[in-house]
């Protein structure tokens, strides 16, 4: 079973020989990520994460793992702030690459402009601090659940 047509045809071609298989993809309902929140509740949002109103943030939401290829975002922020764009990070989760990847957000003198929130239950209010949201896997991601 395999959770989009990609995956499935990135395990035939390593020798997954069952004539048995089949997709089917993940179901989300987007209700429940619809942000219903005023201008002023938002504005009050980003400022308690330490972001302007003039700020952008782009923000992820994904375990810290090496496939998340979140390394990816702290270039790209650099890259963005050394164009003068005011580019923010915000990372939304934990997990064993954080080390990794704020080391990185340091190496690149961004580590302020980048916020890593470690495990969150409810992702909905971080994501409804964000302009835009990404997602940066590399090639073994399938279809992500975030």
């Amino acid at each position: 079973m395999f959770v989009s047509e990609n995956q499935r045809r990135y395990c035939m071609r390593r020798a997954l020989l069952s004539r048995r298989n089949t997709v089917i993809h993940n179901g989300i309902d987007t209700r429940h990520f619809q942000d219903h929140r005023s201008a002023l509740e938002r504005h009050a949002l980003r400022t308690e994460l330490g972001y302007a109103d003039t700020d952008y943030v782009i923000g992820i939401t994904a375990v810290l793992r090496p496939e998340k290829n979140h390394i990816q975002l702290i270039e790209a922020i650099a890259r963005l702030r050394r164009a003068g764009l005011p580019a923010r990070g915000l990372l939304i989760g934990d997990g064993p690459t954080r080390g990794v990847v704020e080391a990185r957000a340091r190496a690149l003198g961004v580590e302020r402009e980048v916020t890593v929130t470690g495990f969150r239950e409810d992702v909905r209010p971080y994501l409804a601090a964000c302009d835009v949201v990404c997602l940066c896997s590399l090639t073994t991601e399938a279809l992500s659940l975030a």
